[in-house]
C-alpha cells in the first residue's frame, strides 16, 4: 500500500512530486498526476455575465466602487471558507451553512466557488451545493436580465398580474 503526498504550488500552477513510502520502507516515486484546474475555465465562464453587467452599470455609476465593492465580497466570502475549513480541520465550532449561502447570496458566489476548489471545502455535500448553485444561477438570471434592460422581470410582473 503506498501512502501519496502531493503538493501543488498555486502562483505556479505547477504540481510538486513527492517521494512517497511503502509500508516496507522502500522509497520510490509516483507518475506524475496531473492536477485538474478545470475549474478555473468554468470560473471565467460564469464570470462574463456578471462583469459584462457591472461594466455596463458603470455607465451608471462609478465603476471603481462597483468593482471594490465586488471584489471585496469575493474576497470576504473566500476568507469565510478558508476559516471555515480551518475550523474543521481543527475540530473547532464551524461557520453556519446559512452564513456562507448569505456571502454568496449577496453576492460573494465566485469566491465561495474559488474557496470550495482551493480548500476542497464543502464539494461534497449534495444539499450545499444544490443551494449554492440556485444561488449562483439566480446571479446569472439577475445579470442576464439587467443586460436586457429588465425584460425578463417586466414580462414576469405582466404574467402574474401586478
Amino acid at each position: 500500500m503506498l501512502i501519496t503526498r502531493h503538493s501543488a504550488c498555486l502562483l505556479e500552477g505547477v504540481l510538486e512530486e513527492r517521494a512517497i513510502a511503502r509500508w516496507d520502507g522502500e522509497m520510490t516515486h509516483e507518475p506524475h498526476l496531473e492536477r485538474r484546474w478545470d475549474w478555473v475555465l468554468a470560473l471565467l465562464a460564469l464570470l462574463v455575465l456578471p462583469v459584462v453587467a457591472l461594466a455596463r452599470a458603470g455607465a451608471n455609476w462609478d465603476l471603481r466602487w462597483l468593482a471594490i465593492g465586488a471584489g471585496s465580497l469575493w474576497l470576504f466570502t473566500f476568507l469565510l471558507y478558508a476559516a471555515d475549513k480551518s475550523r474543521a480541520k481543527a475540530g473547532d465550532w464551524r461557520i453556519a451553512e446559512s452564513v456562507l449561502h448569505c456571502c454568496s447570496l449577496i453576492g460573494g458566489w465566485p469566491g465561495a466557488f474559488v474557496g470550495q476548489r482551493l480548500f476542497r471545502h464543502k464539494t461534497q455535500k449534495c444539499s450545499f451545493q444544490v443551494v449554492f448553485w440556485i444561488t449562483v444561477a439566480f446571479h446569472q438570471l439577475i445579470a442576464l436580465d439587467y443586460l436586457l434592460k429588465w425584460r425578463m422581470i417586466r414580462a414576469l410582473v405582466r404574467w402574474i398580474g401586478v
